[in-house]
């Protein structure tokens, strides 16, 4: 499966669903190298130390949906790290 193009309305949701409206918070990934450095809303998908992206906790490849409850922001870096593994 491709990957999803995100709106920004869905950006908002998945990133409130777990930050609430705070515009900085910590990546949740368990072996994120960068623990002290906050992801930003406003830089997703940039490709900087702060910049986030859309994980899904479940991969698609691993029978994961596009659905809220399955999507968290992490930083680009830790998502490529967890690839498709399932870790909390």
């Amino acid at each position: 499966m491709n990957r999803k193009d995100w709106s920004e309305e869905e950006l908002i949701k998945i990133w409130t669903s777990k930050n609430g409206n705070a515009n900085e918070a910590k990546c949740p990934f368990s072996e994120c190298p960068n623990k002290n450095v906050l992801m930003r809303f406003s830089n997703y998908g940039n490709h900087s130390e702060v910049s986030w992206v859309v994980d899904h906790i479940i991969a698609i490849d691993n029978g994961g949906k596009n659905e809220l409850s399955n999507l968290r922001p992490l930083h680009n870096l830790c998502n490529s790290i967890k690839s498709n593994r399932m870790i909390k």
